[in-house]
């Protein structure tokens, strides 16, 4: 965050205001996506995902996806069902400053847009 020239509290503030979610929440939601993601994708051992994502033991793992899906690792790797995945967010799209400027937009300076069309033959 410092080289981007702002707090971590502003940087924080930022992105739960882009995307409704704190920092901290979605870099968990993210890691135990990933997780979910190789589980269900390989042949690993719960344990060894689990410390791939920075989980501290198989039990503090099984703790979180529980949480995050009501279901445990091993019982998903066994028999792998739709959950809900958090895809990675693009936070800094200037999409999403569209949409949270959308309605503060004066509509009194709104103009109408003029619109051309032009036939140009091909050149041979």
């Amino acid at each position: 965050m410092e080289q981007l020239g702002y707090s971590p509290y502003y940087c924080s503030r930022q992105f739960n205001q882009l995307t409704g979610m704190t920092l901290r929440d979605y870099i968990w939601t993210r890691r135990i996506s990933c997780a979910a993601f190789e589980l269900r994708d390989t042949d690993q051992r719960v344990l060894d995902v689990a410390v791939k994502y920075g989980f501290l033991s198989q039990e503090t793992f099984t703790r979180a996806f529980n949480k995050a899906f009501q279901l445990t690792p091993a019982a998903y790797q066994k028999a792998p069902r739709p959950i809900p995945l958090a895809i990675r967010q693009e936070v800094f799209s200037p999409y999403h400053y569209l949409i949270k400027e959308r309605d503060k937009t004066n509509k009194v300076h709104l103009q109408l847009a003029e619109i051309k069309v032009e036939f140009i033959p091909a050149l041979l």
